[in-house]
Protein backbone atom coordinates (compact mmCIF):
# COMPACT_ATOMS: atom_id res chain seq x y z
CA UNK A 1 0.00 0.00 0.00
CA UNK A 2 2.70 2.39 0.46
CA UNK A 3 4.09 2.02 -2.64
CA UNK A 4 0.64 2.61 -3.86
CA UNK A 5 0.95 5.83 -2.05
CA UNK A 6 4.43 6.91 -3.10
CA UNK A 7 2.93 6.38 -7.16
CA UNK A 8 -0.38 8.72 -6.63
CA UNK A 9 2.31 11.43 -4.93
CA UNK A 10 4.03 11.38 -8.40
CA UNK A 11 1.18 11.84 -10.02
CA UNK A 12 -0.35 14.54 -7.78
CA UNK A 13 3.13 16.52 -8.22
CA UNK A 14 2.91 16.19 -11.62
CA UNK A 15 -0.78 17.32 -11.94
CA UNK A 16 0.79 20.29 -9.92
CA UNK A 17 3.63 21.11 -11.94
CA UNK A 18 1.42 21.10 -14.91
CA UNK A 19 -1.20 23.40 -13.92
CA UNK A 20 1.54 25.91 -12.85
CA UNK A 21 3.85 25.69 -15.91
CA UNK A 22 0.97 27.14 -18.60
CA UNK A 23 0.48 30.36 -16.28
CA UNK A 24 4.28 31.58 -17.46
CA UNK A 25 4.80 29.90 -21.09
CA UNK A 26 1.46 31.24 -22.63
CA UNK A 27 1.61 34.81 -21.45
CA UNK A 28 0.93 36.27 -24.75
CA UNK A 29 3.17 39.22 -25.88
CA UNK A 30 1.05 42.51 -26.70
CA UNK A 31 0.31 41.58 -31.19
CA UNK A 32 0.56 45.62 -31.54
CA UNK A 33 4.18 45.80 -31.42
CA UNK A 34 4.84 42.86 -33.60
CA UNK A 35 5.42 42.34 -37.16
CA UNK A 36 4.06 39.20 -39.07
CA UNK A 37 6.98 37.53 -38.99
CA UNK A 38 7.51 37.71 -34.79
CA UNK A 39 3.01 37.37 -35.04
CA UNK A 40 3.85 33.81 -36.92
CA UNK A 41 6.54 32.85 -34.47
CA UNK A 42 4.26 33.49 -31.37
CA UNK A 43 1.95 31.79 -33.36
CA UNK A 44 3.92 28.35 -33.58
CA UNK A 45 5.27 28.81 -29.80
CA UNK A 46 1.55 29.01 -28.91
CA UNK A 47 0.97 25.72 -31.53
CA UNK A 48 3.61 23.66 -29.77
CA UNK A 49 2.57 24.95 -26.14
CA UNK A 50 -1.19 23.91 -26.95
CA UNK A 51 -0.13 20.61 -28.41
CA UNK A 52 2.71 19.65 -25.68
CA UNK A 53 -0.35 20.83 -22.92
CA UNK A 54 -2.85 17.71 -24.70
CA UNK A 55 -0.14 15.39 -24.65
CA UNK A 56 0.57 16.32 -20.67
CA UNK A 57 -3.31 15.75 -20.08
CA UNK A 58 -3.13 12.46 -22.12
CA UNK A 59 -0.46 10.92 -20.53
CA UNK A 60 -1.79 12.01 -17.11
CA UNK A 61 -4.95 10.66 -17.55
CA UNK A 62 -3.84 7.32 -19.18
CA UNK A 63 -1.41 6.92 -16.09
CA UNK A 64 -4.01 7.54 -13.84
CA UNK A 65 -6.35 5.09 -15.56
CA UNK A 66 -3.54 2.42 -15.52
CA UNK A 67 -2.98 3.32 -11.85
CA UNK A 68 -6.52 2.84 -10.70
CA UNK A 69 -6.85 -0.19 -12.63
CA UNK A 70 -4.12 -1.88 -10.87
CA UNK A 71 -4.87 -0.95 -7.22
CA UNK A 72 -8.67 -0.81 -7.34
CA UNK A 73 -9.12 -2.93 -4.66
CA UNK A 74 -6.73 -0.94 -2.55
CA UNK A 75 -8.69 1.72 -2.77
CA UNK A 76 -12.32 2.64 -1.05
CA UNK A 77 -15.18 4.10 -2.90
CA UNK A 78 -14.62 7.87 -1.16
CA UNK A 79 -10.86 7.70 -1.83
CA UNK A 80 -11.72 7.10 -5.73
CA UNK A 81 -14.55 9.39 -5.97
CA UNK A 82 -12.20 12.08 -4.46
CA UNK A 83 -9.21 11.24 -7.27
CA UNK A 84 -11.64 11.40 -10.21
CA UNK A 85 -13.26 14.87 -8.50
CA UNK A 86 -10.14 15.97 -9.09
CA UNK A 87 -9.02 14.61 -12.32
CA UNK A 88 -11.84 15.95 -13.75
CA UNK A 89 -11.49 19.25 -12.19
CA UNK A 90 -7.39 19.28 -13.73
CA UNK A 91 -9.39 18.16 -17.50
CA UNK A 92 -11.46 21.27 -16.83
CA UNK A 93 -9.28 23.47 -16.16
CA UNK A 94 -6.70 21.74 -19.08
CA UNK A 95 -9.69 22.52 -21.65
CA UNK A 96 -10.36 25.94 -20.65
CA UNK A 97 -6.76 26.57 -20.86
CA UNK A 98 -6.60 24.86 -24.84
CA UNK A 99 -9.53 27.49 -25.55
CA UNK A 100 -7.88 30.63 -24.27
CA UNK A 101 -4.56 29.39 -26.35
CA UNK A 102 -7.27 29.12 -29.08
CA UNK A 103 -8.58 32.05 -28.78
CA UNK A 104 -5.21 33.52 -28.38
CA UNK A 105 -4.11 32.18 -31.60
CA UNK A 106 -7.29 33.07 -33.53
CA UNK A 107 -6.32 36.61 -32.52
CA UNK A 108 -3.12 36.19 -33.41
CA UNK A 109 -3.84 34.98 -36.73
CA UNK A 110 -6.60 37.76 -37.28
CA UNK A 111 -4.07 40.60 -36.32
CA UNK A 112 -1.55 39.03 -38.86
CA UNK A 113 -3.97 39.39 -41.50
CA UNK A 114 -4.92 43.19 -40.66
CA UNK A 115 -1.22 43.73 -40.84
CA UNK A 116 -0.61 41.84 -44.01
CA UNK A 117 -4.08 43.90 -45.18
CA UNK A 118 -2.09 47.76 -44.06
CA UNK A 119 1.16 46.40 -45.85
CA UNK A 120 -0.54 45.95 -48.83
CA UNK A 121 -2.63 49.28 -49.26
CA UNK A 122 0.96 51.43 -48.08
CA UNK A 123 2.95 49.25 -50.97
CA UNK A 124 0.12 50.54 -53.32
CA UNK A 125 0.81 54.29 -51.88
CA UNK A 126 4.24 53.89 -52.76
CA UNK A 127 3.49 52.45 -56.10
CA UNK A 128 1.29 55.00 -56.71
CA UNK A 129 3.77 58.19 -55.55
CA UNK A 130 6.21 56.32 -57.95
CA UNK A 131 3.71 56.72 -61.14
CA UNK A 132 3.31 60.54 -59.51
CA UNK A 133 7.09 61.56 -59.45
CA UNK A 134 7.23 59.65 -63.55
CA UNK A 135 4.91 61.58 -64.79
CA UNK A 136 6.15 64.93 -62.79
CA UNK A 137 9.67 64.16 -63.97
CA UNK A 138 8.50 63.90 -67.76
CA UNK A 139 6.38 66.87 -67.17
CA UNK A 140 9.58 68.84 -66.27
CA UNK A 141 11.68 67.15 -69.06
CA UNK A 142 9.15 68.48 -71.84
CA UNK A 143 8.92 71.77 -70.23
CA UNK A 144 13.24 72.11 -70.11
CA UNK A 145 12.26 70.84 -73.83
CA UNK A 146 10.01 73.76 -74.38
CA UNK A 147 12.20 76.62 -72.82
CA UNK A 148 15.32 75.48 -74.78
CA UNK A 149 13.01 75.78 -77.65
CA UNK A 150 12.16 78.97 -76.73
CA UNK A 151 16.24 80.52 -76.32
CA UNK A 152 17.30 78.85 -79.30
CA UNK A 153 14.27 80.86 -81.44
CA UNK A 154 14.98 84.35 -79.65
Amino acid sequence: MGNFSERMQGVRSRLHLTREKPASSCEPRPPERMNRKTLLKEYTRLQRHCDSLKGEKKKMESDMISMERRHKEELDESKLSQKIVKLEATIVKLRQENASLNALRTAYFLRSLALERRLNDLQAKVDNAGMDRDRCQERINYMEYLKKGEAGEG
